[in-house]
């Protein structure tokens, strides 16, 4: 018998199911403690009137006849297995050579009693456990079969071993009827493994690898590899295991069945004999016990034995998107696989805080929001990563600002008539010309001409412009037609002793004609209106002050009602860095609007009575002039000059 057997058998000393260790698929690491349930005993000596006794075991066979063990070696090599009784929880059998003085005298069988105590319920009685205490006493008998038979002779002895140690010693009190008691002793071994299991459970495979502590000190590994089938939740099936050791030996493992008590599996397993000429099987009966912690779904189902994960489909992916920023934005995706399914949306491949649904809401986007977004999609089985969805964020719309009011005109009947305003903000602009407060139809260009003004056209003309930041409505430009001003004459003053003047006037048509007088030919004020229904008369008016010496005669359909000047701006000249003011005042119906312009151009936010220059320079140099809209109508002032020195 080759005492190496069950050396050779004890691969399960550390089970890894690596799953695709050699395929370089992820597995998950199940631990795993196996027991062999048989207890080695090595040759046991007595002395005996000076003779030497040794005692030789090897399995027990169910004969009578000479024990069959490995002839290799000359008698040396037995397998020493103290087999359990599989029809006698906690009996143990053996078969015997003894030999006196190194000649052999009989053979026989022992039987033992030992403890069947299981303090963790693994099926495994407590002494068979390396990491247990495995001192425990036990009875039997001895019984003789060559040369002649015997009942047997009483036995009483004790198995002494440390916890954490697989060699122990043992000692035998056998009764002989001639010599009274004999004891014998001897070491003993346990064969115990430990180990990991890493299973794929995608196609419920497993690489095996195990380390075996042989009774002189050294290791083997052995390794291999299987399928099994998950019979349901709480049982595994293991089809044939063959596992090749470093020491070049061959162990095969018979079909077992693992039943799970919580993360436990527990079965017997039984190999094949590895001897060269035995007609028996020794050290098969095995005890696997199979610990599995990974519980993806926590359902209290180890994943060994737990319905298989689908991995995630992205079925339906995220997509681009642009935006102005301020606008809200949403990415989403939909996926199948196994529930549970985790979302983590990203950023550029980087991870955003507290995004981790189907559907990620930018509420508010920035320009630093844009970039490339994606999510990553997990359960138990895997993850999955969408394709990117860009996100561009384009600047928001900037309001129209005029920087060009439309100006007010008059024009004669058939004239042409243009009005234009000036506008900046985000393009596209939109324009909408109101005259009175009304839409003018197809008037939506920065321009508006009339072409051919009629009297019909007169009134107040404005624009809306507008984008999609708001609209901003020009100031009013007021447009006065008229027909052709008949021409008009001042015959002759005569200054009366009355201190009044009569003059005397020639006019083509009768009509309203308004009498005014100046100064300076430049503010001119209304002395007397009339009508009259004759082409010349003598129109009486006060006496003028002596400084108001001209006089001019205007027909009333021309004459703007708007604002009139009390106070015109003035000619000024300054040195550069001064401050210069310009001001005027009116009289008239307000309320009044003013805006200043330098050289006909409109001042962008001078529209106040009062045009102040601080720190004037020699650009500043040149004409400016203010426009003066009452409720009545619209007047331009004077152009006063700019004189800048250096």
């Amino acid at each position: 018998m080759n005492s190496h057997l069950c050396r050779l058998q004890r691969w399960l000393l550390r089970v890894a199911l690596l799953v695709g260790a050699s395929t370089g698929l992820l597995g998950k690491d199940a631990t795993l403690e196996a027991y062999c349930l048989s207890v080695n005993l090595s040759p046991s000596t007595a002395i005996l009137g000076g003779s030497k006794l040794e005692t030789y075991f090897t399995t027990y066979d169910g004969s009578s006849g000479l024990p069959l063990y490995d002839t290799v070696g000359n008698l040396n090599i037995f397998s020493g297995e103290l087999s359990p009784n599989p029809n006698m929880p906690g009996n143990y059998r053996t078969d015997y050579v003894l030999f006196q003085n190194g000649v052999a005298n009989s053979t026989g069988t022992d039987t033992a009693d030992l403890p069947t105590a299981d303090t963790d319920g693994n099926g495994v009685a407590d002494f068979l456990q390396v990491a247990r205490n495995g001192t425990v006493a036990f009875s039997g008998r001895v019984r003789r079969e060559l040369p002649t038979a015997s009942l047997g002779s009483p036995m009483t002895g004790q198995i002494t071993r440390a916890a954490g140690s697989f060699v122990g010693s043992y000692y035998a009190n056998v009764s002989d009827p001639n010599a009274g008691i004999v004891t014998y002793r001897g070491t003993s071994y346990l064969l115990n493994a430990q180990g990991t299991l890493t299973y794929d459970r995608s196609n419920n495979t497993a690489v095996i690898v195990a380390t075996l502590s042989n009774e002189d000190g050294t290791q083997t590994t052995y390794s291999g590899s299987a399928t099994f089938a998950v019979l349901d939740a709480n049982t595994i099936s293991f089809p044939s295991i063959l596992s090749l050791g470093s020491n070049g030996r061959v162990v095969q493992g018979k079909p077992f069945i693992l039943v799970r008590s919580g993360k436990r599996y527990l079965g017997n397993i039984e190999f094949q004999d590895g001897g060269l000429s035995t007609s028996w099987r020794d050290y098969v009966q095995w005890r696997m016990e199979i610990t599995d912690n990974n519980d993806a779904d926590s359902n209290g189902i180890p994943d060994l034995s737990d319905s298989v994960a689908v991995a995630p489909v992205i079925v339906a992916q995220p997509q681009p998107a642009t935006a102005t920023v301020g606008q809200a934005v949403q990415f989403s995706v939909t996926a199948t696989g196994s529930a549970p399914l985790t979302y983590q949306w990203q950023r550029n491949s980087q991870n955003l805080l507290l995004a981790t649904a189907s559907t990620y809401v930018l509420a508010n986007a920035q320009l630093a929001n844009a970039g490339d977004y994606r999510v990553v999609v997990s359960n138990r089985a895997g993850d999955t990563t969408s394709q990117v969805a860009k996100l561009t964020v384009n600047p928001g719309a900037v309001a129209p600002v005029i920087v060009g009011q439309p100006q007010p005109a008059i024009a004669t009947v058939g004239q042409a008539v243009q009005f234009s305003v000036t506008a900046t903000g985000s393009a596209p602009l939109s324009y909408q010309w109101q005259r009175n407060n009304q839409n003018i139809l197809s008037a939506t260009d920065a321009t508006y001409v009339v072409a051919s003004a009629q009297i019909a056209n007169s009134g107040d003309y404005r624009v809306i412009v507008g984008n999609g930041a708001g609209n901003t409505t020009s100031q009013v430009a007021k447009l006065i037609v008229s027909e052709l001003v008949p021409e008009l004459r001042i015959a002759q003053l005569r200054l009366l002793p009355t201190a009044e003047i009569d003059v005397d006037v020639n006019v083509d048509s009768p009509g309203d004609y308004i009498l005014e007088t100046s100064s300076d030919f430049k503010t001119w004020t209304t002395i007397r209106t009339f009508s009259t229904s004759q082409v010349a008369l003598t129109v009486r008016a006060p006496n003028p002050t002596a400084s108001e010496r001209f006089f001019r005669l205007s027909h009333a359909a021309v004459v703007s009602t708007g604002p009139t000047f009390i106070q015109q701006p003035q000619d000024v000249s300054m040195i550069a860095g001064a401050t210069v003011v310009f001001s005027v005042k009116v009289g008239g119906a307000g309320p009044f609007t003013y805006q200043w312009l330098h050289d006909g151009v409109p001042l962008l936010m001078k529209t106040a009575a009062t045009l102040t220059i601080s720190r004037v320079r020699s650009s500043d140099a040149g004409k400016y002039s203010v426009i003066v809209t009452g409720s009545t109508g619209t007047t331009t002032s004077n152009e006063a000059i700019l004189t800048v020195e250096n």
